[in-house]
């Protein structure tokens, strides 16, 4: 609806449906994909090849990646000025200064004056990547010279997780990811400050918590919506598989896991602001 001119490519990862009938309707005009069913989320070992092959098919110079629990309110506004923005994740820990210190040296074998300027991850649903950058730096060849091992030893399972894993290998190539006002957290659900200056004081500090802004991710309110009635006689489900590995870093001719049982769940946005909250009573 927002951007009837642009290519839109739908991958399904393991899920119930086929969408490819719909996909086929004028009114989506989307190309629509079957994958592996996998835990993608943590798992770089596929998300890296996954991305680098929808911007091959896309053909367009950025590319918006979204997530089921993506709000998508309006096109956006705000140009991208960057290889890649997400979300102003502040409430996430920074990446450790040792890892700084390793992707900048590497980004430096390309872009000679590269800085990582942003040292926190947030490439969840709503970010953009140019797709320069997808192709160049998730190409398996790059991918592979990336010291995952240590690097999960300082910043722990976050490793594994994709919205960590992209910034790095975008960074040692040296393509600059930062923070896009068009990119948001839904922070409505976690208990915001009922007043409106109590909510300009909570935007400052979190500038994540941005109610107007084109995407919103963590919306998981529809997880449970149906397709439209008018378009069920189209859709049918498709086969369930099991899961491939979990935790996987490398790919190309073998993937390599790294040692250690499978991940927890992710830090979540409402941890981080439950734990500061606490320390700060200005919050409440």
């Amino acid at each position: 609806m927002f951007y009837p001119e642009s290519p839109i490519h739908l991958l399904q990862d393991g899920g119930p449906v086929d969408f490819g009938p719909l996909c086929a309707l004028p009114q989506y005009a989307c190309t629509f994909e079957v994958v592996q069913g996998e835990n993608s989320r943590w798992n770089p070992h596929s998300w890296f090849a996954r991305m680098r092959a929808a911007a091959l098919r896309l053909h367009t110079t950025f590319l918006i990646y979204l997530e089921p629990d993506v709000l998508v309110r309006r096109r956006h506004i705000t140009e991208p000025q960057h290889d890649a923005g997400g979300i102003f994740d502040n409430y996430n820990p920074a990446v450790h200064e040792e890892t700084v210190a390793y992707v900048e040296r590497r980004g430096r074998e390309r872009v000679p004056c590269f800085q990582l300027e942003w040292k926190h991850f947030g490439l969840a649903g709503g970010s953009y990547f140019r797709a320069e950058a997808v192709i160049d730096a998730f190409d398996p060849a790059h991918v592979q010279r990336i010291d995952w091992g240590p690097m999960q030893w300082r910043e722990g399972d976050k490793t594994m997780s994709s919205d960590f894993a992209m910034v790095v290998a975008l960074a040692c190539r040296g393509w600059k990811v930062s923070p896009w006002n068009e990119s948001a957290q839904n922070f409505e659900r976690r208990g915001l400050p009922p007043d409106e200056a109590g909510r300009e004081e909570f935007r400052r500090q979190w500038p994540a918590y941005n109610p107007s802004a084109a995407f919103e991710h963590d919306h998981k309110e529809h997880y449970s919506d149906t397709v439209p009635e008018e378009h069920v006689r189209l859709v049918r489900e498709l086969p369930q598989t099991p899961q491939t590995c979990h935790g996987c870093i490398w790919y190309g001719a073998e993937g390599v896991r790294l040692p250690g049982p499978e991940p927890p769940r992710p830090p979540r946005a409402e941890d981080w602001y439950s734990t500061t909250r606490k320390s700060n009573p200005s919050l409440e």
